[in-house]
């Protein structure tokens, strides 16, 4: 399915502005919870692996809602030829539907990469390589999830 001509450029751009998006979020969030320096604990309520399973799950609501309004909105002004393809605009209700459907899944790979590290058995994480962590696994999520969302709503 190749789709329209401008669709295609403008879900790779769109991609790419989500990556870069959640991965700023997850370095300010790292940040705010974590600090600024130190060994960064893993097991817990709170702690580094368990706030995967909440960042994969919010990234995913947001970066699927930020994607239907993108997807409308781009529509609406014209910046994307539609081509002859059936483009999908679920109303507000389906789409927050689809969004929790996302949520949990984003939630859930969040949980195997949260348990990926706690199997690892280590205690701790240096502070540069849990901020780089999160910020690979927040943009790969933005991405991915951009990509998905924008192409599903574009080309049908």
């Amino acid at each position: 399915m190749t789709g329209a001509p401008g669709i295609q450029a403008f879900v790779a751009r769109e991609s790419v502005v989500g990556a870069g998006i959640n991965a700023v979020l997850g370095i300010l969030f790292f940040l705010g919870l974590f600090g600024v320096s130190g060994p960064v604990r893993l097991a817990g309520f709170g702690q580094f692996a368990f706030d995967f399973v909440v960042q994969g799950g919010a990234s995913a609501f947001m970066t699927c809602l930020v994607s239907l309004v993108i997807a409308r909105r781009a529509l609406a002004a014209g910046r994307v030829a539609v081509g002859p393809l059936p483009v999908v605009q679920p109303g507000w209700i389906a789409g927050l539907g689809h969004c929790l459907a996302w949520a949990a899944a984003g939630a859930g790979a969040g949980a195997i990469a949260g348990a990926a590290l706690l199997a690892t058995g280590a205690a701790t994480l240096g502070w540069g390589l849990a901020l780089s962590l999160k910020i690979v696994f927040g943009a790969v999520l933005g991405a991915f999830l951009s990509h998905t969302m924008l192409r599903r709503l574009l080309l049908g």
